[in-house]
């Protein structure tokens, strides 16, 4: 029996595939939209999604070193809602090597990129019946329905769970650093709490990368490592 090579990894690795990419977007979602520059749109899309830690971000699904799927990880979507946020969209999937459960390899890698950051709860949206169909059975709920160029639109909604996420920042640290400065100490104080957080911040990532990646090469598949 032949054993398949699987790997995730970023768009940001493989900008040479950005073609590919907006060609599947186009042709899978080209039906809700009527804008003629959707075209322009969808490739300033991709080029967005060029980063490795930070939303937004793309993720690309390899077979045998074949392009055969694709998810993002977005801070918007479709709504200028900002409360729904961050957001998996453009998940596909090449139509041959749907039902091998790829589709739910590449949400789940998502979602754990979305612990990563620290978020408890994701979004999605979606206009077919079957989709959002396929998605409750991964343990999304339907939170609202709305309207977009005619279609019905679903907003989905998953809570993470607590395990994962990253810590929340120390009380010290602040946008406004200068407000904090008065003394050489209070200074010094919000420094060690920058440079402690982002220690910790650090290694939650690594451990994080660790345990999540002994989990998908169970699966037969190498995930690409965050950067901190």
């Amino acid at each position: 029996m032949t054993t398949m090579a699987n790997s995730i990894d970023y768009l940001a690795n493989h900008q040479d595939l950005i073609p590919i990419v907006a060609r599947w977007y186009f042709d899978a979602w080209r039906k809700y939209t009527k804008d003629p520059s959707i075209t322009g749109r969808i490739q300033t899309k991709l080029l967005s999604r060029l980063n490795t830690n930070k939303l937004d971000i793309c993720f690309l699904y390899f077979q045998n070193d074949e392009l055969i799927g694709t998810i993002s990880l977005a801070e918007k979507d479709i709504s200028n809602n900002e409360s729904f946020t961050p957001c998996l969209s453009n998940l596909f999937v090449i139509e041959k090597y749907r039902r091998q459960k790829i589709g739910e390899n590449l949400v789940e890698y998502a979602k754990w990129q979305a612990k990563i950051f620290g978020f408890e709860k994701i979004y999605l949206y979606t206009t077919d019946k079957t989709v959002h169909f396929w998605y409750e059975k991964l343990g999304w709920k339907i939170i609202k329905e709305d309207v977009m160029n005619g279609f019905v639109i679903k907003i989905m909604e998953m809570k993470l769970s607590e395990s994962n996420r990253n810590e929340t920042k120390p009380k010290y640290i602040t946008s406004d650093l200068s407000s904090k400065a008065g003394s050489d100490s209070s200074y010094a104080l919000i420094l060690h709490s920058y440079l402690q957080y982002y220690i910790l911040h650090a290694v939650k990532i690594y451990v994080n990368h660790t345990k999540k990646a002994k989990r998908f090469a169970l699966l037969g598949i190498k995930v690409a490592k965050p950067l901190v």
